[in-house]
């Protein structure tokens, strides 16, 4: 069976449009990620780790969904927007900004190895995923992908 996100697509898309979908899909990750960032206050004070966990467990599971749901939305619009004869150059420019940010997620790993500085983890990733969301937020306001002054979808 697909991820419940990618499962959840082609209903999100129909219901609210490809960008739509996007918009809903980050903002349930940064939605979900918000408990996982509560979750590192709760840890420390009461000591409860199986129950402060939970809260961290939870949340990036559900991202998950989110993360998919984003994911895709934003494949969709590229295919969308990118006409054919540039798809090769910009994904591959897209990869290369993929792979340096793992880069950069294994480094911190290295960089800040220890558990209790977790939490920098944590907020880093919250971060990137407030920016991931305020970015594409943007785009669509800067592109008007989802107002009533562009074509439908599929147009």
């Amino acid at each position: 069976r697909p991820p419940l996100g990618v499962a959840a697509f082609p209903a999100a898309r129909r219901r609210l449009g490809t960008a739509g979908a996007g918009r809903a899909g980050v903002l349930l990750q940064l939605a979900a990620l918000t408990p996982c960032v509560a979750s590192l206050f709760l840890l420390g004070e009461s000591g409860r780790w199986q129950v402060d966990l939970m809260p961290l467990v939870c949340g990036v599971i559900v991202s998950r969904i989110g993360l998919w749901l984003f994911d895709l939305s934003v494949s969709q619009l590229f295919q969308e927007t990118v006409s054919p004869a540039d798809r090769g150059a910009v994904g591959a420019a897209l990869e290369a900004r993929h792979a340096c940010a793992q880069g950069l997620s294994y480094l911190s790993a290295v960089l800040v190895p220890r558990p209790e500085q977790f939490g920098l983890h944590v907020g880093a990733s919250f971060a990137a995923t407030a920016l991931a969301a305020a970015l594409f937020e943007s785009y669509l306001r800067t592109e008007r992908i989802g107002t009533q002054t562009v074509k439908a979808e599929g147009a």
